[in-house]
């Protein structure tokens, strides 16, 4: 056992008491992962243990709506030529811009589909959403997809910056008791 991990197993001897800690945990930590002063690496942990959060809670039973939304991206004028499909090189030369290859386009339209999942935990509802290609599980929907703008933002903070490494090993306590516990999973919902 990680000498980190010991405080948690003292406080939580049965692991799925801390799943609403967790969750609040969590809750504070995704919103923390779209602010620009999150770090690429700090963005990626957070996501990585919101994923086995979710899985986790979905197969806990957690989960009381889950649904596609479907995010329709439209096409990007490529930045670096301005849509013209071509730049002009260091020596005054015009030249297929490098960056688009010659397209005037930086991104083709597309849609991008989310799962998003409700979950009610202690009488607590979280609801986060996954790019469906992260999920390593496949979830059984219980509506119908809609189309939505999600437009991340930055909203406040209920914890500390500084008790965040805190709130991921927290996290990744429940996620990793979950793994290793050979007890069959139940649902955790609570009134």
């Amino acid at each position: 056992m990680n000498r980190r991990q010991k405080p948690l197993t003292e406080r939580y001897p049965n692991w799925r008491d801390a799943i609403p800690a967790a969750c609040e945990a969590m809750f504070s930590l995704n919103r923390y992962a779209k602010y620009e002063s999150c770090t690429p690496d700090h963005r990626d942990e957070i996501y990585r243990i919101k994923n086995g959060l979710i899985e986790a809670l979905y197969h806990l039973g957690a989960a009381v709506r889950v649904h596609e939304h479907v995010v329709r991206r439209p096409k990007q004028t490529c930045f670096d030529c301005e849509g013209t499909g071509t730049s002009v090189s260091y020596d005054g030369e015009h030249e297929e811009c490098y960056r688009c290859g010659g397209t005037g386009i930086y991104r083709e339209a597309c849609d991008d589909t989310f799962v998003a999942f409700r979950f009610m935990v202690a009488g607590q509802a979280y609801c986060w959403h996954q790019p469906e290609e992260c999920l390593t599980f496949a979830p059984v929907l219980t509506e119908e997809s809609e189309q939505c703008a999600l437009e991340p933002k930055e909203k406040p903070l209920y914890m500390d910056r500084r008790k965040f490494a805190d709130a991921k090993r927290l996290v990744r306590f429940v996620v990793e008791s979950r793994t290793s516990n050979r007890s069959p999973d139940h649902i955790i919902r609570a009134a």
